[in-house]
């Protein structure tokens, strides 16, 4: 029976990734990978989609070597059946980093990046969302790499871009500002923080709902940047008593998530926010 309908389990595992049932999410793609290695074999390209979003739901859970496991065994297969600078083969280099950057493989991850972007580049263009999703992922190396001033310079230039290509609300462009928000905090800038933390939450709105974990975590940052400010503004008087405004709101406030909308956006993991753990700092 699973077999026989791949896409809605795949849709429901998927839909539980984003709402942080990882244990839900590893066991349905579980369930789809071993249908689809019997009814298909272990090299066929949908037995290796499911494989890599298992080893994704792997690594959500912190099981990052067997994660490691099968997505080294995705790439293999990737590019053996499709060439080095295919889609989906840079997709899977990606997704490896990311799990290097789990196990604090930092040097390893980056590695396999910068090249994959240039590569994804020159195949795929720009401003495709490969290309945004691999530099999102390096400019998260960069941070715990230490290198704050180059990973903020990159994300300022991501989110640009993701209002460009994929829209100011979408939970693509939403999860890019919350990871540019954390780097501005870390960097002690807590306005600029601010700023950035209220602007995707107001965005957030359009799509989700309050209640998902992206909406909270981007909430719960809020509100801790608030008790940071007046700290920061009170040993320079220049900035006391000001306000940071605000790009008004296209959707009403409190809108309640469109479904097919936000579907749309939780089928796959082949999206920026879903590529990687919202819980994680970057």
């Amino acid at each position: 029976m699973i077999a026989r309908s791949p896409l809605l389990t795949c849709l429901g595992s998927h839909a539980a990734g984003s709402w942080q049932r990882w244990e839900a999410s590893r066991s349905i793609h579980e369930r789809v990978l071993t249908a689809r290695l019997n009814d298909l074999g272990p090299t066929h390209l949908d037995t290796l989609e499911t494989m890599n979003n298992l080893a994704m739901a792997l690594s959500d859970l912190e099981r990052y070597n067997e994660a490691e496991k099968l997505m080294k065994q995705v790439l293999e297969q990737r590019r053996a059946k499709l060439g080095k600078e295919h889609p989906w083969t840079l997709w899977a280099i990606c997704n490896l980093a990311k799990v290097y950057t789990g196990l604090k493989l930092l040097k390893q991850a980056e590695d396999l990046l910068v090249p994959g972007i240039a590569a994804a580049v020159r195949s795929l263009g720009r401003d495709h969302l490969g290309v945004l999703m691999g530099t999102g992922e390096l400019a998260r190396v960069y941070a715990r790499q230490g290198k704050t001033e180059i990973a903020t310079n990159m994300m300022e230039d991501l989110v640009s871009r993701l209002e460009a290509h994929r829209g100011p609300e979408h939970p693509d462009t939403v999860y890019a500002l919350h990871q540019l928000a954390q780097l501005y905090e870390r960097q002690q800038k807590y306005d600029k923080a601010a700023d950035k933390s209220e602007l995707a939450k107001e965005r957030s709105t359009a799509r989700l709902t309050i209640e998902h974990p992206l909406a909270r975590k981007i909430a719960t940052q809020c509100r801790k940047l608030e008790t940071l400010k007046p700290a920061a503004n009170s040993s320079n008087p220049e900035l006391v008593g000001t306000t940071v405004s605000h790009e008004p709101k296209e959707s009403p406030k409190g809108e309640p998530c469109r479904n097919g909308t936000q579907l749309k956006s939780l089928k796959t993991y082949k999206t920026f926010y879903l590529s990687v753990k919202p819980d994680l700092t970057v």
